[in-house]
């Protein structure tokens, strides 16, 4: 992880930097102008509300129920890093931590470090951004690739953030790492999960804020807008627990804004922020998002809370007055940004004539003989009219599974329909209790649009 253009932070420790004062940033070249000046914003396109919070990979679930107790609201995001240990069971995608967030309606954002986390994050030269490039980690790579393609539905992964700073192993100047190592490794990775198939990976990159102490311009760092989906920044204000005290929000984010602005039109997030206690105001810092967004950085679609309680007290409930500016905060208009259009701009957000769908995953538990399996298939329009869509076996066929596809209706007035796959229990060769799972991909029909593509059947073999 990260942290701030005062300092940043890994996922298992940071690495505190001093800064220079901001001004410093004419020596990065940034635009004079401040962000959004001379623009009108009549109407701000509304944010996605996301969360780091605490107990995230231990019991995602859990963690996201007591965030939206303290916020008011349920995150539509829910990020958490992962590094590349190759000996778990999965490369990239845990059921066991995303599940519980797709039950919640939130989206998972993978920040993907390239590194062990057990290790010193700049001391593990194995994992050098021209090492990756090269190939030395394709068949790790490729797994997580397939799993992403076999998970089908669309997820935000978040690689290699804070290339600008020196605090990472892939980051800059760190044992001789060059603009171009991090670009190359960047497109050799991107184009894998593409020979494989998983184009429902969005792909975030994320630069820190500029300061100093070692933070350099990110522009060289760009990929390029083929290989990139959204671009994010990483800022805290530290207050009065590092220099150069406390800053506002705006201050924090608006010079590197205006040059994300000006490098890339790719829609943008806040992928890492939060506010000390110290030094200031910290109900007021939290308050000021919502003019600032609007009137200054309207470009900005997400926004990810760092809700931990580490270094200091980031969370969102670090004072009561914090916890009541917070929870204004995600019950305003501006945070009722919804995932799917996030995830789909040209979508419509569940009102006009073209509603979208959503397949819900299930499961069952089979014996002998065929089951029924039954997908339930939910329009988040209230028209009236009759929704129709296709759906099809994705994975399926060594895995006992005797027929699935056709259309399946949503009748007039209402908002729910169901289809069926059927199961032939006790798979061939397999004596023990086994599962399995098998995915089903949902086509649109009559001009419907689709929340999410897939749906996965659970299937336990007795």
């Amino acid at each position: 992880m990260s942290i701030s253009s005062a300092s940043c932070l890994s996922a298992s420790s940071r690495v505190r930097i001093r800064l220079l004062p901001v001004v410093c940033a004419a020596f990065f070249g940034l635009l004079s102008l401040p962000p959004g000046a001379g623009a009108t914003i009549a109407t701000p396109n509304p944010v996605v509300l996301g969360t780091n919070t605490t107990g995230i990979t231990e019991d995602s679930g859990g963690a996201l129920d007591n965030f939206a107790t303290r916020a008011g609201v349920m995150p539509k995001m829910a990020m958490y890093y992962q590094d590349w240990y190759e000996g778990w069971s999965t490369a990239l995608l845990d059921p066991r931590i995303i599940d519980p967030i797709l039950a919640r309606g939130a989206v998972p954002m993978i920040t993907w470090e390239p590194r062990l986390d057990s290790q010193n994050p700049v001391d593990q030269s194995g994992y050098a951004p021209a090492r990756i490039a090269a190939g030395a980690y394709d068949p790790y790579i490729r797994r997580a690739a397939r799993e992403a393609a076999a998970f089908g539905q669309p997820f935000f992964l978040r690689f290699a953030h804070e290339m600008n700073g020196s605090w990472y192993q892939w980051g800059a100047n760190v044992d001789g790492n060059t603009p171009e190592d991090y670009i190359a490794m960047w497109r050799h990775v991107v184009a894998i999960f593409r020979e494989e198939g998983a184009t429902n990976v969005r792909w975030v990159w994320s630069p820190n804020v500029y300061g100093s102490g070692g933070v350099k311009p990110f522009a060289p760092y760009y990929p390029g807008n083929r290989w990139v989906d959204f671009v994010a920044l990483d800022g805290y204000n530290w207050g009065s627990t590092e220099p150069p005290g406390w800053q506002s929000f705006a201050k924090i984010f608006g010079l590197s804004y205006s040059a994300l602005a000006a490098l890339t039109t790719k829609p943008m997030m806040i992928a890492e922020t939060a506010s000390a206690e110290a030094g200031g105001d910290k109900a007021s810092w939290t308050r000021e998002i919502l003019t600032v967004l609007p009137a200054q950085m309207p470009r900005v679609r997400a926004l990810v809370w760092f809700d931990q309680d580490k270094e200091t007290d980031w969370r969102i409930d670090s004072s009561p007055a914090t916890n009541q500016a917070f929870r204004e905060l995600a019950a305003s208009p501006l945070f009722s940004g919804g995932v799917s259009r996030l995830l789909n701009p040209t979508a419509a957000e569940g009102t006009g004539s073209e509603p979208m769908l959503r397949i819900h995953n299930t499961s069952a538990a089979v014996g002998k003989g065929a089951h029924a399996v039954a997908f339930v298939v939910k329009s988040s329009s209230r028209t009236t009219r009759r929704v129709t869509a296709r759906y099809a076996l994705r994975s399926g066929a060594d895995r006992g599974v005797r027929a699935g596809r056709g259309p399946v209706t949503i009748p007039a007035g209402a908002r729910t329909g169901k289809f069926k796959i059927w199961v032939v229990g006790r798979l061939a060769g397999v004596s023990e209790p086994q599962t399995r799972h098998i995915w089903v991909k949902l086509y649109g029909v009559n001009g419907a649009r689709l929340a999410s593509r897939f749906g996965r059947a659970t299937i336990h073999y007795r």
